[in-house]
């Protein structure tokens, strides 16, 4: 159990609430699939409350419909009701019983499927398949239980690639466009999004092209939906562009390097994450082990290096803050820990601090509130 002092802690509402931090882990055998804490911002901190292996083996990501009454796993299995590929798993969630409740799961529509997003009406969950490069839409029932697939998107194979690895599949803040990733590819897909059939239609720029090598991982949006930005994994590149297809270039607007000049090491870039006043974003260093900051004009959307940090382990996998936005959580999968930050001069420094959460694998982060 991890405990902050309460007199330390801000009044505000999210100080004086109760939270369910729903944490994936990912490459371990026998293990939970999903583990769940309990956060009492103003008492007794972080409590380990439960786990989960039923519908779930070995989980990269998750995600909660808009309403938070149901939790979407991507499950990595090789194969689904006799398809080859990976699954996606439904649960209810019980906020005061801190449970899930297993609904069902259906196939990907690929291999290694490894993330997951709701539409905004929470009436579809698209679907990143990384063996294969597909993007999948499937639809949600009335009771949170998914349907069969509906939508899906299949890149060309250039002359030039050997294959194809969808990473990230994330919809803008209107509803109305989808991107992307595509790891082998080097490209950024998008596509417009029919709110009521699920479909992936054209949009007015097919693609953005990265760096041949760059290797697009995850994406984030500024706070006011007007830029996105990209995580590389394979040159631990930052990339900032605008948001809007129509105004988008074929290329990213900017790139930085993530890494500290001189670092010369294997590394792999992994998560992105914009802190909610969007003015900074951090992104980690697997290998280098670090996390950067960069500070954002929010005018132009333009990125600045603002220092860089120790993870506090191994292999950090994703970002996560806190619903007070006090502290920047950091899972580092290889370590079989998450490690808390806090944050300071809104959100321009990070420090680490001594409190950490003993968790196997950890790779993804889900929080809803829960009524004390």
């Amino acid at each position: 159990m991890l405990a902050h002092s309460a007199a330390n802690l801000p009044s505000c509402d999210s100080m004086n609430s109760i939270f369910l931090l729903f944490v994936t882990c990912f490459g371990q055998k026998g293990g939970p699939g999903i583990v769940t804490f309990r956060y009492d911002p103003a008492g007794s901190g972080y409590t380990r409350v439960g786990e989960v292996t039923e519908g779930v083996t070995s989980c990269l990501h998750a995600t909660t419909d808009p309403g938070q009454r149901f939790l979407y796993v991507a499950d990595n299995i090789d194969e689904c009701d006799g398809e080859k590929g990976g699954a996606v798993a439904a649960y209810r969630i019980d906020a005061g019983t801190a449970s899930l409740h297993y609904l069902n799961h259906r196939p990907s529509g690929g291999g290694a499927p490894c993330y997951v997003n709701v539409s905004a009406d929470g009436r579809f969950v698209l679907v990143a398949n990384y063996g294969g490069g597909r993007v999948t839409v499937l639809p949600v029932e009335a009771d949170g239980s998914l349907g069969a697939e509906v939508a899906s998107f299949q890149p060309e194979m250039p002359a030039d690639k050997e294959k194809s690895n969808a990473h990230c599949v994330r919809l803008d803040a209107a509803n109305r466009y989808v991107f992307s990733t595509d790891l082998g590819l080097d490209r950024i897909f998008i596509h417009a999004f029919n709110s009521k059939t699920g479909a992936l239609d054209p949009a007015p720029l097919p693609s953005i092209r990265t760096a041949a090598g760059a290797g697009p991982r995850h994406l984030a949006f500024l706070p006011s939906g007007k830029h996105l930005y990209c995580m590389t994994e394979y040159d631990n590149t930052l990339l900032a562009m605008s948001s809007d297809p129509k105004a988008m270039g074929a290329t990213p607007d900017q790139a930085e390097a993530a890494l500290p000049a001189g670092a010369d090491l294997e590394t792999s870039g992994a998560d992105v994450l914009v802190h909610p006043n969007g003015r900074h974003l951090y992104s980690t260093n697997r290998g280098h082990d670090s996390i950067a900051i960069f500070s954002i004009d929010e005018k132009t959307g333009r990125v600045r290096p603002a220092g860089h940090v120790n993870s506090g382990g191994s292999f950090p996998w994703a970002l996560s803050l806190d619903p007070t936005q006090r502290f920047l959580l950091v899972a580092n999968q290889k370590s079989d820990r998450i490690n808390l930050f806090s944050i300071g001069g809104n959100g321009a420094t990070l420090t680490a601090t001594e409190n950490t959460l003993e968790i196997e694998k950890p790779v993804s982060f889900t929080w809803i509130p829960v009524d004390p």
